[in-house]
């Protein structure tokens, strides 16, 4: 019984520190959002092969500030307007992911913080269109997990792998259909950023105007 409580007591101090993190790594960013909008920093257009995807700035209960996006067909949230992400993905990769309806999403368990990792697959999730489906898995085994080894092995051309990992220094690299990002904490949102407007039909770094 007292292992019990115990194991419940750390898994809730496990949730408190994970939702701290996130606030943090939303906060931070918070003048970031609001700086980079169009002229009047509250709103902008960008139009992407026919589809209009209107950008406005919100904030969420504590004030924190993120774009709400919406479009035609699909309706999500980001952090960073696409044309101000500065991390950059192989053109061919781009297109792989944004022409796939299905894709791999696997995480890391040598990463420096497997509960970012966690919220970060959970969110992508949220913000995917529907018609857009990704399979989960991990890299290699860990205790607490029971999702399949998936890695670059795993890529076809109509089946992409993207691997997730939090480490100090940030670095992204392709190869064969397969995206692995190593981020640092404080980037962690512009790598989430980047794959939902990949998974949006947007590429990231391009200047669509208004």
């Amino acid at each position: 019984m007292k292992k019990s409580r115990r194991a419940k007591k750390e898994k809730r101090n496990k949730a408190f520190i994970v939702i701290v993190l996130i606030l943090f790594l939303v906060s931070s960013i918070g003048g970031v959002v609001v700086y980079y909008g169009a002229d009047d920093q509250s709103s902008f257009t960008v139009n992407v092969e026919g589809t209009r995807y209107r950008f406005k700035v919100t904030s969420d209960q504590n004030g924190n500030a993120y774009y709400s996006v919406k479009s035609k067909d699909s309706e999500f949230t980001t952090f960073y307007p696409p044309q101000n992400l500065l991390l950059n993905i192989e053109e061919n990769m781009q297109d792989s992911l944004i022409n796939s309806p299905y894709f791999y999403l696997s995480i890391d368990p040598e990463s420096e913080n497997m509960d970012l990792l966690d919220y970060l697959r959970w969110d992508i999730r949220q913000n995917l269109p529907i018609s857009k489906f990704f399979i989960e898995g991990m890299t290699s085994e860990y205790e607490g997990y029971t999702l399949p080894i998936v890695n670059c092995q795993n890529a076809t051309t109509t089946i992409p792998v993207v691997i997730l990992k939090n480490t100090n220094v940030t670095n992204i690299t392709s190869s064969n259909n397969c995206l692995e990002m190593n981020f640092a904490p404080h980037q962690a949102m512009q790598a989430r950023d980047m794959l939902i407007y990949l998974m949006q039909g947007i590429k990231p770094g391009v200047d669509y105007g208004n």
